[in-house]
């Protein structure tokens, strides 16, 4: 019985998602804030404004003056500017989260992880008991050919946010980690 409401819950959301519902969704990423259906209006995003003038400091600082994303943190941290969760330290997963995520651009991506088996592990966790682990408790993401793009207000411009997808990959063939050895 689990399984089954499992998988119709499964098929439901995909089916929500192909028509461009913002239902199966999680919940809003920083800078947009989720509005429940009501009997009158289908969930939305919709834009924070003092969140989302974080989000394009973000991305202005990445492809127009060309900071790092350790860089973009220290500031976002020395300016006491507060997370979503109101923690006075960003990180740099955050941030770098926040400059991959298609929903800033217009487009939210549903299904870009699934749940897969775990690995095996080659040898015991020092310090770790060995617990029973559930067969899918790893994600792994998904190729983009195989997300579903559903509508939502953009934030920053299509052509901002393809600039600042190739700085990402220009700043990870530059950083410093690749030069080790020479």
């Amino acid at each position: 019985e689990r399984a089954k409401i499992l998988e119709r819950c499964r098929r439901g959301k995909i089916h929500r998602a192909r028509h461009g519902s913002v239902n199966p969704m999680s919940g809003a990423p920083y800078g947009f804030a989720y509005i429940k259906k009501s009997d009158d209006a289908p969930a939305s995003y919709r834009v924070l404004l003092h969140e989302a003038k974080i989000v394009r400091g973000i991305f202005h600082a990445l492809v127009y003056e060309q900071k790092s994303i350790g860089e973009i943190v220290r500031n976002l941290n020395a300016q006491k500017i507060p997370t979503r969760r109101c923690e006075p330290r960003w990180d740099h997963a955050t941030v770098w989260g926040i400059l991959q995520n298609p929903a800033y651009m217009g487009k939210a991506a549903f299904g870009k992880t699934e749940a897969t088996e775990r690995r095996k592990l080659l040898r015991q966790i020092r310090g770790k008991a060995v617990t029973p682990r559930r067969t899918k408790s790893t994600h792994r993401d998904k190729p983009q050919s195989e997300w579903i793009s559903i509508d939502v207000p953009a934030i920053v411009a299509r052509d901002v946010f393809e600039a600042a997808k190739e700085q990402l990959a220009r700043n990870k063939q530059l950083s410093q980690r690749n030069a080790r050895g020479q």
